[in-house]
C-alpha cells in the first residue's frame, strides 16, 4: 500500500476527523441534517484493481435526525490526477453496496456520499461525472440506461483559508500542513494541530498524527529530518524538535546563499567586464578610423592575454575571446566549428588566433 494511503486512512480511522471535513469543507443541505452522534466507521475490504492484494476502504456511515435515513460515506486517497477517476468510483461504491445488499439482504441499501481527496500539487482536470467518458455519439438513444455518477472533489490545495462550521477545525489544520512550503509554515501548523488535540484526550489520533507526519509531509519537505524521528515520538516532541531544528536550517541556508551569491557575483563581474571593454575597445578603434591599428593592437594584446591567460589556466576565456574575434571577422558561428574550438588544446587556440587576420574563411580558422 501507498505510504501516503496508508498514513491517510489512520487519520481517517478517528470520527474527529472525519467529522472535522464534513462540517468543515462539505458544503451540502444534508450535512446541517446529521446527527453527530450516530458517526461510526463501517468496516469493509474490497479488491484492488490491480494484482491479488486487498484494501480498505475509508468508509463511515451516519443517521440524519428528522428521517431515520442510512448515509455511508466512502473516502479515497488520491495523489495523482487520473482522468478516469468517476469510473473507479463508480466501481468503488457498486461495490460497497454489493457488500452493504449481502450484510442486510431485507433492508434497503442505503445512500453513499463518494468523496475524492486530491492531495497532488497540479490541478485537478478530471471528469467528475460517468457521463462526460462515455462517447457522446449516439447517446441520446442509450440514455435511459447509461449510469448517472458524479464524485465529490476535495482538492487540498484548493480548500479555503477559512474553516466552516465547528469549534474544533482539525481538518483545516490538516490541510495547511499539507499545503505547507517551508518548515516554518510546517511548525505554525503543526502548533494549531498540538493544540487542538491535547495529550490527555486523543493519544491515539496524536500518535497517528506524528506517523503521517514523518511518512508523509516532513518526508516531503524535509526528508533528512523525517528520517530522525519513529513512529513512537509523541506530537508535542516532533514539534519541539522541528522548531529547534528549523533554525540551524535556517543558518545553513543563509551561509550556502552566500557563498553561491559570492561565486555567481564574481563569475557575472567577470563576464560582463571583458564584455563592455572588449565592445568600448571595438567602438573606440572604428570611430577613430585605427583598422589596422586595431588589427594589431588587438592581435598583440589578445596573443599577450592567451599567454597570461594559459599560465594562469584560463583557457576557456581564450576560446570566447577568439569565438568574439571570430563572430567580428566573419559573423555567426555555426555549431560544428564551435564544437571543434570547444574541444581544442589551449595551445590550439593561441596558434589559431596568431593567425587570424591573415585567413580567408572560417574553415581555416580552425585548420591545423
Amino acid at each position: 500500500m501507498n505510504p501516503d494511503d496508508e498514513s491517510y486512512r489512520l487519520l481517517f480511522s478517528h470520527r474527529e476527523i472525519v467529522e472535522s471535513l464534513l462540517r468543515e469543507f462539505i458544503d451540502e443541505a444534508w450535512v446541517k441534517e446529521v446527527d453527530w452522534q450516530t458517526l461510526a466507521p463501517y468496516p469493509t475490504v474490497s479488491p484492488l484493481e490491480q494484482g491479488g492484494e486487498r484494501r480498505s476502504d475509508i468508509v463511515w456511515r451516519l443517521r440524519l435526525r428528522d428521517r431515520w435515513c442510512l448515509v455511508a460515506i466512502l473516502i479515497e486517497i488520491q495523489r495523482y490526477r487520473d482522468r478516469h477517476m468517476a469510473l473507479r468510483m463508480l466501481v468503488y461504491v457498486a461495490l460497497l453496496y454489493q457488500r452493504l445488499a449481502q450484510s442486510e439482504r431485507n433492508a434497503p441499501i442505503p445512500p453513499v456520499f463518494p468523496v475524492v481527496l486530491y492531495l497532488g500539487s497540479r490541478p485537478w482536470h478530471a471528469p467528475e461525472t460517468v457521463e462526460e467518458l462515455i462517447a457522446p455519439a449516439g447517446a441520446r438513444y442509450f440514455a435511459p440506461y447509461l449510469p448517472r455518477f458524479r464524485y465529490f472533489l476535495l482538492d487540498i490545495h484548493q480548500l479555503p483559508e477559512t474553516h466552516g462550521a465547528g469549534n474544533n477545525p482539525l481538518f483545516t489544520y490538516i490541510a495547511k500542513t499539507e499545503r505547507a512550503k517551508t518548515p516554518q509554515e510546517l511548525c505554525e501548523a503543526l502548533a494549531a494541530i498540538s493544540r487542538a488535540l491535547p495529550a490527555e484526550t486523543f493519544p491515539l489520533l496524536r500518535r497517528h498524527v506524528t506517523i503521517w507526519l514523518r511518512r508523509v509531509v516532513l518526508y516531503r519537505i524535509a526528508p533528512r529530518f523525517s528520517e530522525t524521528i519513529p513512529d513512537v515520538y509523541d506530537l508535542e516532541e516532533v514539534h519541539s524538535m522541528l522548531a529547534e531544528t528549523v533554525e540551524k536550517w535556517v543558518e545553513e541556508w543563509k551561509q550556502q546563499g552566500l557563498q553561491q551569491g559570492l561565486q555567481q557575483g564574481l563569475q557575472q563581474g567577470l563576464q560582463q567586464g571583458l564584455q563592455q571593454g572588449l565592445q568600448q575597445g571595438l567602438q573606440q578603434g572604428l570611430q577613430q578610423g585605427l583598422q589596422q591599428g586595431l588589427q594589431q593592437g588587438l592581435q598583440q594584446g589578445l596573443q599577450q592575454g592567451l599567454q597570461q591567460g594559459l599560465q594562469e589556466g584560463t583557457s576557456q576565456e581564450a576560446r570566447r575571446l577568439f569565438l568574439i574575434l571570430l563572430q567580428s571577422r566573419f559573423g555567426e558561428i555555426p555549431e560544428a566549428i564551435r564544437a571543434k574550438i570547444d574541444q581544442a588544446s589551449a595551445e590550439e587556440i593561441e596558434r589559431w588566433t596568431a593567425r587570424i587576420w591573415q585567413i580567408e574563411s572560417l574553415t581555416d580558422a580552425v585548420a591545423n
